[in-house]
């Protein structure tokens, strides 16, 4: 119970700073954003963050974290590093059927996020990134949300200096990769 109740309240918290984000963004602020930079041991973190959505159970859900042995060491603000991993697993989950099968890889260059899901049209992938693009799905809309959760991700990957690109094809998946771009700051 103590493993699950500090898992929920990182959630919370991790919540929190989302929505402060948000609000920030949406008030177009994302220029004057700070982020606090640290180092991050990726891989325990990628797994705690998946075992938090993997308890979500309103379908079935398989997560595979498949990371290397040993460290991989990052330097990322880490509120907005969990909120990218959260929102990329959490579309995964909702744009799928009763089941999903998630895929997440983490190597000293980046990460990806990949799923069995729905899959999205060539044709609204150059949107997906733009605020308040929601994927058009005929007369229904049967997945909350307003469009803004892949835009924080794109402002976030950029403001970070890092790439993110996505694949995909209707009825096959869709699969998201951070690639880490490391500023030479001398």
């Amino acid at each position: 119970r103590a493993s699950y109740l500090g898992i929920a309240n990182r959630q919370l918290k991790r919540l929190g700073a989302l929505v402060e984000s948000i609000l920030a963004m949406s008030m177009e602020r994302r220029n004057s954003l700070v982020m606090k930079m640290e180092s991050i041991d990726l891989i325990p973190f990628v797994r705690e963050i998946a075992a938090a959505q993997y308890m979500r159970k309103e379908k079935v859900i398989t997560i595979d974290v498949d990371c290397p042995e040993g460290e991989i060491i990052i330097v990322a603000d880490k509120t907005h590093l969990a909120n990218i991993i959260n929102n990329l697993l959490d579309n995964a989950i909702k744009y799928s059927g009763d089941r999903v099968s998630i895929k997440v890889v983490c190597t000293p260059d980046g990460i990806s996020v990949s799923d069995d899901g729905i899959g999205i049209p060539a044709s609204s992938i150059p949107y997906l990134f733009d605020r308040f693009y929601r994927v058009p799905q005929g007369n229904t809309q049967n997945v909350r949300g307003y469009g803004i959760g892949l835009y924080y991700v794109k402002s976030i990957t950029d403001k970070l200096g890092w790439d993110i690109s996505v694949r995909s094809r209707p009825g096959e998946g869709t699969v998201f990769t951070i690639k880490f771009n490391y500023r030479n700051e001398s």
